[in-house]
């Protein structure tokens, strides 16, 4: 007979040389003898080997449809076959070939997850062990051995194999109120998209936005939302990112120290709406005018400015770096922003611009001049700020121009440098180093001929050809001088001083009398022998003012000033010949404030010693004179904490190992059970004062009295927010946990994250939550998982403090040393942390608000900063 071809392929793969087809087209009993064979009948088979049985027995096979058991999880795919006598046992494993019917196997399920099974005695639905599946032509069925005879038939999974589930989009970006059609793919392994598998959804936080049964997102609120699609066992997820609409402050303001708690290094008199320019550090350039009004024409975070010069307030530049790299700034008028260029081969400190010529020098391989461009070798018309190699591998000092491009800088070891335009080349004046370091100097002739400088503790003056050197007067710990420079005949020189010898005062300014020239008249009559007194003077400054920079009118002009550390600034006063400081504010460290509508209260610690291992605290508030002044008498004797002011009249703070309250009349320590260590944060949950410190201790109360409710965590405890009335939420050390409703206090820990001490937290309710603190990174607690929240803006080294009016406009604040120092305000808008500009560059140690733009920063250093409403 002619056998089809899978039943060849089958005998190959069986090895059997016997095959019995059967009558009839393949139907009627089957003989099986101690030779065996392959007994093939109407799309099924078995495979005897020789001696599975002793003796000639007759087979029978019946083909059934009912009566099968049920698999739980599997489906059956193929008839079944009752293979008689189901007595019968063979001596070796006998196997069954079936075929399964392709219009029964749920699509989507791949044939290697096929079985058979066998019902026969005790056993109601046995899973054969080696079953496999195979293809032969046509004829697709699957095997499995057995030892004894019963009902089989093949079962697959009664639910599709999945292979992935994909979303499209997978990341999309909406806005509140805006919906989102997300599509769920679900593909097997066979490549099929499985149309009619149902899609389950759902949203985290539930709080963003909802999905409904196709899909659809709809957006209810700012955040960041996970979507997830669930079909099997498989899962995918989207990420929804709902910006807000909420507008926030981007910048801040000093309140204290007034004009500027940043330093500044420099200055000039710049007239044409400018009046007196001030340059520091966070992008500093303020504005004086004649009348004594103050404005700040620019702020930019990490930017540190060391000069200004130009004639009017559309011409004028400033300069100075950005970490290592260069910026100068040209302004184009009051009210217009300036155009910024960067620079990687010069960070310029020091600038000479008459508004058509300039030069700026520093430290660098290169100096700025302000030239023709050179185009082709010839010159352009108009001018710019261009690279030009530096004279020296010393820093350089101070530059003057004559205004006709020939410019003179001086080194750090006393070189002279002449710049000659025609030949491009810088002609030496003064070669031989000094043995000693100069830190500040001022050339006093345009053509090189003279110029002062301070260093080593001496005063040099170069006149012609060498520098000579004259003592200071003795001062107690003097450190350095910072500063130098031509006013009213005088040499003002701004010195540091160290912390030693009962010195009040790290700064001090000297005046050194210039030598007289007499006048005389036609005659020979002498008209003026000089202003008599004593060749030097000085003038301590506030401490821990440090004079960094001296600039005026010139050496026949009685206008100067000192500028310094903390934004201090002191005038000169020609007809009293002395200094009036026209800066204000405490520097005291702020530790914590609490902003009212009308007013802000600050904890603020003076240190005691230069390491600040001991400090005196007390509590600022604002007086009515606009500055800031002690809220009544205090004597707490030791550094404060957390405060709390629910007005200007009941105010709560907290000492090492107490807490006072403020009635509007004087200072009184309060009832609180269980105080252990300070307590570094307050908060009115629900009506009631809640507080917590040391040991993770939590006290709830008024103002007047707090009672300890247990502990919600073993490590101090810094921060604590409450969203509502029913949500509490504390961040410390090594934990962010909560409080909901009734239920106890919950940490929110991830075994993929590394907790931190973290000193910041803030919730929007419903069970979210932010965490911040000593790490790089803050965590976000989704009602349902931690996650991190990196990479930032910045590379903190510490977030000291959270607040936000909504999710859309919450702040960060802290500190970073790297790649550059720089007091920071990060601003979430629901979605993403960017940089603002905190208005400081020192470390930002506190933030409070009233509402979206009434909010206020605490600094070190005694900064106290308002928000800028945003335009």
């Amino acid at each position: 007979m002619r056998w089809p071809k899978w039943v060849l392929v089958l005998v190959v793969l069986a090895g059997c040389p016997r095959v019995d087809t059967g009558e009839d087209g393949g139907v009627g009993p089957i003989n099986a003898t101690p030779e065996g064979g392959l007994f093939v009948r109407a799309g099924y088979a078995i495979d005897i080997p020789k001696g599975a049985v002793s003796e000639a027995v007759q087979i029978t096979v019946t083909v059934i449809d009912t009566g099968i058991p049920e698999v739980m999880g599997r489906k059956r795919i193929s008839y079944g076959y009752r293979f008689s006598p189901t007595s019968l046992t063979f001596a070796a494993p006998v196997k069954i070939y079936l075929p399964w019917v392709d219009e029964r196997v749920p699509k989507g399920v791949t044939q290697d997850s096929f079985d058979m099974r066998r019902q026969a005695g005790s056993d109601a639905f046995l899973s054969l062990p080696g079953a496999k599946t195979s293809t032969l032509g046509e004829f697709s069925f699957v095997e499995a051995p057995t030892s004894r005879l019963g009902v089989f038939w093949d079962t697959s999974p009664s639910e599709p194999n999945i292979d992935r589930l994909q979303i499209t989009p997978d990341n999309a970006s909406i806005t509140v109120g805006e919906t989102l059609q997300l599509k769920a793919q679900v593909v097997a392994p066979t490549g099929d998209v499985l149309e009619e598998i149902p899609v389950a959804w759902r949203v985290v936080p539930p709080r963003v936005g909802s999905v409904d049964a196709n899909g659809l997102f709809t957006s209810t609120a700012p955040g960041i939302a996970t979507v997830t699609a669930t079909a099997g066992s498989k899962s995918a997820t989207a990420t929804v990112n709902v910006f807000g609409t909420a507008v926030g402050p981007a910048t801040y303001v000093h309140e204290n120290p007034f004009p500027t708690g940043n330093d500044l290094w420099g200055g000039a008199l710049v007239p044409g709406g400018l009046g007196v320019a001030f340059v520091g550090t966070n992008g500093t350039v303020l504005t004086r005018s004649f009348t004594n009004q103050w404005g700040r024409i620019l702020s930019s975070p990490g930017v540190v400015f060391r000069g200004i010069a130009g004639t009017t307030a559309e011409n004028a530049v400033a300069v100075g770096s950005l970490g290592t790299t260069g910026v100068l700034a040209s302004f184009k008028g009051v009210g217009v922003a300036p155009e910024v260029s960067v620079y990687r081969t010069v960070e310029p400190h020091f600038l000479w611009f008459d508004g058509t010529h300039g030069m700026a020098v520093g430290v660098g391989n290169d100096v700025l001049i302000y030239r023709e461009a050179q185009l082709d070798g010839g010159t352009g018309a108009e001018r710019s700020w261009q690279t030009e190699y530096s004279p020296s591998f010393e820093a350089l000092l101070d530059v003057v121009g004559d205004g006709a491009d020939h410019y003179v800088t001086v080194g750090a070891r006393g070189s002279i440098y002449r710049w000659d335009p025609v030949r491009k080349l810088w002609d030496s004046l003064y070669q031989t180093q000094l043995a000693t370091l100069l830190t500040a100097a001022v050339i006093t002739s345009e053509t090189g001929s003279e110029a002062w400088a301070v260093g080593g503790n001496k005063l040099w003056h170069f006149k012609g050809d060498g520098w000579l050197a004259e003592n200071f007067p003795a001062i107690a710990g003097f450190a350095e001088a910072t500063a130098i420079d031509q006013v009213d005949h005088r040499l003002i020189i701004g010195i540091r001083r160290s912390k030693i010898f009962g010195v009040e005062s790290e700064g001090l300014i000297l005046t050194y009398r210039l030598p007289a020239v007499a006048e005389t008249d036609a005659d020979g009559g002498v008209l003026d022998a000089g202003t008599p007194g004593p060749q030097w003077t000085s003038f301590s400054t506030r401490n821990p003012q440090v004079p960094r920079g001296v600039f005026g009118g010139g050496v026949d002009s009685a206008v100067g000033y000192v500028v310094g550390d903390y934004g201090s600034v002191y005038q000169w006063d020609g007809a009293t010949l002395s200094f009036t400081e026209l800066s204000h504010g405490f520097y005291g460290n702020v530790r914590d404030i609490s902003a009212l509508p009308d007013d802000v209260v600050a904890t603020v610690n003076e240190c005691l010693d230069a390491a600040c291992t001991a400090a005196q605290g007390r509590v600022i508030h604002r007086a009515a004179d606009g500055g800031f002044e002690e809220l009544g008498e205090q004597s707490f004797g030791g550094p404060l904490y957390g405060v709390l002011a629910l007005s200007a009249n009941d105010v709560i703070v907290s000492a090492s190992n107490s807490v006072w309250h403020y009635d509007g009349v004087a200072w009184a320590p309060i009832d609180i059970n269980g105080q252990v260590g300070a307590l570094h944060d307050f908060k009115v949950c629900g009506g009631a004062v809640w507080a917590t410190g040391a040991v993770g201790e939590v006290f709830q109360g008024t103002t007047t009295q707090l009672v300890d409710v247990g502990s919600a965590a073993s490590g101090t405890l810094y921060s604590l927010w409450c969203p509502n009335d029913t949500e509490v939420w504390a961040a410390g050390d090594g934990v962010m946990t909560a409080k909901i409703g009734a239920q106890k206090w919950a940490a929110k820990t991830s075994s993929k994250i590394n907790p931190a001490s973290w000193r910041a937290v803030w919730a929007p309710g419903g069970g979210e939550g932010f965490a911040f603190g000593l790490a790089r990174y803050g965590i976000y607690w989704n009602t349902e998982s931690l996650s991190t929240m990196e990479p930032l803006p910045v590379v903190p080294d510490v977030i000291n403090g959270m607040w936000g009016s909504t999710i859309d406009n919450l702040y960060a604040v802290g500190y970073q040393t790297t790649p550059y120092r720089l007091g920071f305000a990060l601003r979430f808008d629901g979605v993403q942390w960017k940089l603002v500009d905190s208005g400081s560059q020192r470390s930002v140690t506190a933030i409070d608000g009233t509402s979206s733009t009434n909010i206020w920063l605490g600094t070190e250093g005694g900064g106290l900063l308002r928000a800028v409403p945003p335009q």
